[in-house]
């Protein structure tokens, strides 16, 4: 009998063994599936065996099992809780599977078992950033730093984690150790620069792309980021400078061409976007951006006629802002006085979208002056933009000459008042006011409205003696 149960016991061992050989053969080749299978049998045959059930569940998680992998783990903790890989394997399921509870709790276990797992340090940082605790992220991060210096991901988030957690000078200090440590490629330089400029630190991004600039290396890469930066704190001369660099060092960028032609736009030099457009129309013309551009530096230059052109052809490649191209289309043709196309593409505007408080205010003013029985209409439509944007003074203004034609005198003053109030220096509703006042027999009232509109004129015109007469819109 006992001869019976020996070999029975060594026919199972055998059985085991064979299982255990297959299944890390299946893992290593990635055949998750048949992994599991063997494993499945494998602890039914050596339930006590820890090894076992970690194997089983690392097979279940690369099939994307988590529950069945975090069943696997705890059994294989419970067996043999001092094995910190097994409380880093589960800090990742329950992070996955959203219990972020018992995620920090099987992070700590094992970090209290093995403080320098470079990884896990990075990954229970990584999940207190997630859920905003960053002062706490910091020293499991400083942990994998001093392990591993030259990982620039974890330098990242450390340096995240000081500005995020209220600490600039540490993240400061951080930040230029980085770069003196010499560790740091230019690549990596830039990596970091957009990584602190996504954090919503400028100022740090920009000090690393210029340490990284003043290594002698010219890379399209390094102006084209710092001209993005740039151009975000409206910066737009210096983004131009950069874009134009970056664009002379890969000509075939379509990036950093599309991105100077953006600030030169933002900075209003109409005609020196439009002389770069014309150069780089052979290898960009094709771009729905290109076009959209084009036809803003026709806008810019007030040349209506060709702006309305390119609008129109801009408009039938949809773009993102449709409302915006409608928008202008709408005031181009206002200005070659054309009033129906302009009402036309103000009403398609406000279709496509109902929430700009300044396409209600120029549709309302193009009404009031195209035709007199259409100032209820007008009316109403800026009593919509006022709803939008209660403070905006312009639709207060056109709401109160609305009043006036209507005869309205006491609103249309009360609207003036508010007005000015609000923006000292509006010229329009000055004029307006004393206009308003005089109706009303208001002399006193009517004179210092006047006087106000005599000293803005003088103001605009010393202004204008002093900076000289510009081309329309300020192009250059």
């Amino acid at each position: 009998m006992a001869l019976i149960l020996t070999l029975v016991m060594a026919q199972g061992q055998s059985a085991l063994a064979l299982l255990v050989g297959q299944a890390r053969q299946d893992l290593e080749a990635q055949r998750y599936q048949e992994a599991r299978q063997a494993l499945e049998k494998a602890v039914k045959l050596s339930p006590r065996d820890p090894v076992l059930w970690s194997y089983l569940g690392l097979a279940d998680s690369r099939l994307n099992d988590v529950e069945g992998a975090i069943i696997a783990f705890e059994k294989a903790r419970a067996m043999l809780p001092t094995d910190a890989q097994t409380c880093f394997n589960l800090g990742l399921l329950y992070w996955k599977k959203g219990d972020v509870d018992k995620a920090l709790d099987a992070y700590r276990k094992g970090l209290q078992l093995d403080a320098g797992d470079v990884a896990a340090n990075q990954n229970y940082a990584l999940l207190l950033m997630a859920i905003g605790k960053y002062q706490e992220a910091v020293v499991p991060l400083r942990r994998a730093r001093q392990a591993n210096p030259s990982e620039l991901s974890v330098r990242v988030a450390l340096i995240e984690a000081y500005f995020k957690g209220g600490a600039k000078t540490e993240g400061e200090r951080e930040t230029q150790q980085a770069l003196d440590s010499g560790m740091l490629s230019l690549a990596d330089q830039v990596k970091l620069a957009a990584a602190l400029r996504e954090d919503g630190q400028p100022e740090a991004a920009e000090k690393v792309l210029r340490h990284a600039m003043a290594s002698g290396v010219d890379s399209a890469e390094a102006h084209g980021a710092l001209a993005l930066l740039l151009l975000e704190k409206n910066q737009y001369e210096g983004a131009a400078e950069e874009f134009g660099r970056a664009a002379q060092l890969d000509p075939a960028s379509s990036q950093y061409a599309m991105g100077l032609g953006e600030a030169l736009l933002l900075w209003k030099h109409y005609s020196t976007l439009l002389a770069f457009l014309n150069a780089v129309q052979d290898r960009f013309g094709n771009l729905p951006e290109y076009q959209y551009k084009l036809a803003l530096a026709y806008y810019g230059l007030r040349q209506y006629p060709r702006a309305i052109e390119q609008l129109e052809k801009v408009i039938a490649l949809r773009p993102p802002r449709l409302d915006v191209a409608e928008y202008l289309l709408g005031n181009s043709y206002l200005e070659i006085g054309n009033f129906d196309k302009a009402e036309d593409y103000y009403r398609k505007a406000i279709t496509f979208n109902p929430k700009d408080p300044s396409y209600y205010e120029s549709l309302a003013t193009l009404l009031r002056k195209k035709r007199a029985a259409d100032v209820d209409e007008a009316i109403a439509l800026l009593n919509k933009a006022l709803r939008l944007d209660p403070a905006a003074p312009g639709p207060k203004l056109q709401l109160a000459l609305c009043f006036e034609s209507n005869g309205d005198l006491a609103k249309a003053q009360g609207l003036l008042e508010e007005a000015v109030r609000e923006q000292p220096d509006l010229l329009p509703a000055h004029v307006a006011l004393a206009r308003v006042y005089s109706h009303e027999g208001k002399k006193l009232e009517a004179d210092q409205e006047k006087s106000v509109v005599a000293r803005l004129e003088a103001e605009q015109q010393k202004k204008q003696l002093q900076v000289g007469i510009n081309p329309p819109h300020g192009s250059q």
